[in-house]
């Protein structure tokens, strides 16, 4: 089998959905589910189509980019939502200083790329990588923005772990962007694991420390449910006891 990372990262990602799944709608929205739910279906549609294609093919290279838009689309509006908790103005302000720093680091590696090349264009893959890790760049800087907020402590690294996740994969796209044309054959034999690196590191340690969480959650339970047992047979207790003196003559 080949491609263990990419299926590595789904296995990570469906534990992460499921355990998401047992916290409370604030501190893991729908819109973040729903982003995870369409990383897991690229990552699994990917890993099965690279078992009888290369990257190199046309259908994996349509498979890409159907995937692109569609986890695009999901990212941001995940971003348009968690950004709600800043005020309509703030929102705005971080948003627009997003779309012009992600904007601009599109610009500037399109730019050096094409003077790398001297002469022709870029490949169109390139521009979909390109845009991709832009898209992930933008979207990663409003999610980070987000921690200003107030939230419980999963809440809290939920959303740490998606911004730092867009991010960290905005910037190995941007590399591979930048290797194909500078180094192609070096960032070929990293294609079949470095893409899944950020994944696998972020929700892999989400993961641990949701369990942990959960965890640590349960004895708290299980401790409050112990002292209401025995705050219950202490009256029991004293209730026989005063009833035992009050038959004595």
């Amino acid at each position: 089998m080949k491609y263990l990372p990419l299926f590595a990262l789904c296995g990570i990602l469906f534990v992460t959905i499921l355990l998401l799944a047992k916290l409370q709608d604030r501190d893991a929205p729908g819109s973040i589910v729903f982003y995870l739910w369409t990383l897991l279906a690229f990552h699994a549609i990917a890993a099965w189509g690279l078992q009888k294609d290369s990257f190199d093919s046309n259908f994996y290279r349509f498979l890409y980019g159907i995937a692109v838009w569609v986890t695009a689309s999901a990212g941001l509006f995940a971003g348009g939502v968690l950004s709600r908790v800043h005020s309509a103005v703030t929102a705005a302000v971080i948003c627009s200083g997003a779309i012009i720093f992600a904007s601009g680091a599109y610009w500037a590696f399109v730019s050096h790329l094409r003077a790398d090349l001297a002469k022709g264009d870029l490949h169109p893959a390139t521009y979909l990588v390109l845009l991709e890790a832009t898209l992930l760049l933008l979207t990663g800087l409003v999610v980070a923005a987000t921690l200003a907020a107030n939230y419980s402590p999963a809440g809290t690294a939920i959303r740490a772990a998606l911004g730092t996740y867009m991010l960290l994969k905005g910037i190995v796209l941007f590399a591979f962007a930048a290797g194909a044309i500078r180094n192609q054959s070096l960032w070929r034999s990293l294609n079949a694991w470095l893409p899944a690196v950020p994944g696998i590191i972020v929700f892999g340690l989400l993961v641990v420390f949701l369990c942990r969480q959960q965890t640590e959650s349960t004895r708290e339970l299980d401790h409050e449910c112990e002292m209401q047992i025995s705050s219950i047979t202490l009256v029991d207790d004293f209730v026989t006891t005063s009833s035992s003196l009050r038959r004595i003559p």
